[in-house]
């Protein structure tokens, strides 16, 4: 990185932790990856857990990368909320994660089928993080199962408004929704691509942050096509965050990301989201409610 770069993405970091910086950080995370197989379905998930050192029971949120994805999608914001004290739990979904890319079509990783199989993953995990005491070092009867949020990027967005409480319009759909989950975070979120998106997001009812940005491409849209998810969610604890400039890949929370300022302003948004939602964090509530420090001029903050 050139010395220049280096110094402008230091500075942005910097300011942007100052915005939102927690009084009591927690220590480093202990991380434990495991294989969980799911016997009903006969399908295996590699997982990550980041289990910050804390006394307490810790909230924990379950992350769902973007199609093609692994344990690197997130990587970034697992990282981060970890090191705010929370606990999160990484998915790498077979069928459209990396090998199965590599192996095979977009299209068939980003089938109906692919995506009922995303959710089903969330809803096993969120019962593996309650039936499993440890995993390696990771001992997750810390983790308080009250407090459960769910985020994803582009195909884990889809997965996450899913679980979240977005309507289908097909029967049976009304299980889709995990009432378990209590606040749900949509990078590069998308529409439906047939039918209402005010029937589909009128359903869902918890607290819900929306990211995206200015050149963040969709396929067989436009970016400010992605801005309908929060336009049509009811009010109440709902908010957007559109980035200037940023692009499909800036929210990925990989560790190549050369955007610093939207890798910086995505972990301070998104980490008083999970501190107000999870935590109760009345000081992170007021980030929200005013617009968050250390945003640029042409970002874009929004709440309902």
């Amino acid at each position: 990185m050139k010395p220049r770069r280096a110094a402008v993405r230091l500075a942005t970091v910097a300011m942007l932790s100052a915005a939102w910086a927690p009084a009591a950080r927690a220590a480093e995370a202990v991380v434990c990856e495991a294989h969980w197989t799911d016997a009903a379905r006969q399908r295996s998930l590699p997982v990550r857990i980041h289990l910050p050192a804390a006394d307490q029971p810790v909230p924990v949120v379950v992350y769902s990368p973007g199609l093609g994805g692994d344990l690197g999608g997130g990587l970034r914001w697992a990282q981060a909320w970890a090191r705010a004290g929370l606990a999160v739990l990484q998915l790498q979904h077979p069928g459209s994660d990396a090998e199965a890319l590599r192996s095979g079509s977009a299209r068939d990783a980003m089938s109906a089928q692919q995506f009922v199989a995303r959710i089903e993953d969330l809803h096993f995990a969120v019962d593996q993080l309650q039936a499993q005491p440890t995993v390696g070092d990771c001992a997750l009867s810390r983790i308080d199962p009250r407090h459960i949020g769910v985020a994803g990027h582009s195909f884990g967005a889809l997965t996450a408004q899913a679980i979240a409480g977005q309507h289908f319009g097909v029967a049976g759909a009304e299980a889709i929704a995990d009432r378990r989950v209590q606040a749900a975070l949509a990078l590069s979120p998308a529409p439906p691509r047939q039918g209402s998106a005010e029937a589909a997001f009128a359903t869902v009812r918890l607290p819900f942050l929306a990211i995206t940005g200015t050149r963040d491409a969709m396929p067989g849209g436009q970016p400010v096509d992605r801005e309908q998810v929060f336009r049509h969610l009811p009010p109440g604890d709902k908010w957007q965050l559109v980035l200037q400039d940023a692009q499909h890949a800036d929210l990925a929370g990989r560790a190549t990301s050369r955007n610093a300022h939207a890798e910086a302003a995505v972990i301070a948004v998104s980490t008083a989201f999970w501190r107000a939602t999870l935590l109760a964090d009345e000081a992170a509530r007021r980030q929200l409610q005013a617009r968050p420090a250390g945003l640029a001029d042409g970002d874009r903050w929004e709440g309902k």
